[in-house]
């Protein structure tokens, strides 16, 4: 599922304008345990993320969307359809 979940966090990038440094402050703020590398390498799908790693990636992603307003638009990873790719 690396296609699909690197999709779902870049998609949240974009629409948040954030870039990947954003992204990891954030997650690291939630509990997550990340280099800045990291980051890069799961959002351009460098390497695959585990499940873990990208729920935390997606909750950074919408506490900052609630913040706006927004409900939880990512998908976690229990709702990423496989990729086909």
């Amino acid at each position: 599922m690396t296609t699909a979940s690197s999709a779902v966090i870049r998609s949240g990038l974009q629409r948040l304008g954030w870039t990947v440094s954003d992204l990891w402050i954030a997650a690291v703020s939630v509990g997550g345990s990340f280099s800045r590398q990291d980051v890069e390498d799961l959002t351009t799908g460098g390497r695959a993320a585990t499940p873990i790693e990208h729920d935390i990636l997606v909750a950074a992603l919408n506490d900052r969307f609630v913040d706006l307003g927004t409900n939880h638009p990512l998908a976690t990873w229990s709702d990423l359809r496989p990729s086909t790719a």
